[in-house]
């Protein structure tokens, strides 16, 4: 890992006066990255009201108290719902809140102490390093690495991160992160027969 040392420039959207200040972020390497996140992104199961299987998908730690964030298609007609984070199992308790159009869903599970992600509040660059983490075919915790390849897709008036890095079916849900430990996005979707066309909600768009 390094130090990189830069600036911020915040302006007011009103006014347009602005002010800039000095920062310094760690970049981590890949398996710091994946290590760090162990305990923040979980596999999320859905069942039906006969408790059979219906959706896999993945997920991540918003607050410490619990609440977690998803995509809405893989609770979507959902009756009852466990998240496995690390070790331990958790009964879903409530729907705390969703947005159909945006494809997120805001879950609650009974837990304290979690290990929340951190939220990138700052724009990202294509070209620039990101990494996806979730539940690849039901394959736990799996790890992949590439670009931004576009930074900010519009589509149906939802904005979207475009990358490579590899997703499969069970992603949906897990979050983008950039080489800063930050998310930047949630993994939602990726186009058919073509080579690695992948899209993350933009992170800014939580409300």
């Amino acid at each position: 890992s390094c130090q990189v040392a830069g600036s911020i420039t915040f302006a007011c959207t009103r006014c347009n006066d602005s002010y800039t200040e000095p920062t310094e972020q760690r970049k981590y390497t890949a398996t710091e990255l994946n290590d760090m996140y162990l305990e923040s992104v979980g596999e999320l199961v859905v069942y039906d009201k006969q408790n059979k299987q219906i959706s896999l998908g993945s997920c991540f730690v918003y607050t410490k108290d619990g609440m977690l964030v998803t995509n809405y298609h893989v609770i979507e007609g959902g009756y009852s719902a466990e998240i496995t984070i690390g070790h331990r199992t958790y009964r879903v308790s409530s729907v705390v809140d969703y947005d159909k159009k945006l494809d997120l869903a805001i879950l609650k599970i009974p837990a304290i102490n979690l290990q929340p992600v951190k939220i990138c509040r700052l724009e990202h660059k294509t070209g620039e390093t990101v990494y996806a983490l979730g539940n690849s075919q039901g394959l736990t915790s799996t790890f992949s690495k590439g670009m931004i390849t576009y930074s900010d897709r519009e589509s149906e008036g939802v904005h979207y991160v475009q990358h490579d890095a590899a997703i499969s079916s069970g992603n949906s849900g897990g979050p983008l992160i950039n080489e800063y430990g930050e998310v930047i996005g949630i993994n939602t979707w990726t186009l058919k027969d073509s080579q690695n066309l992948n899209f993350a909600i933009r992170i800014g768009q939580i409300g």
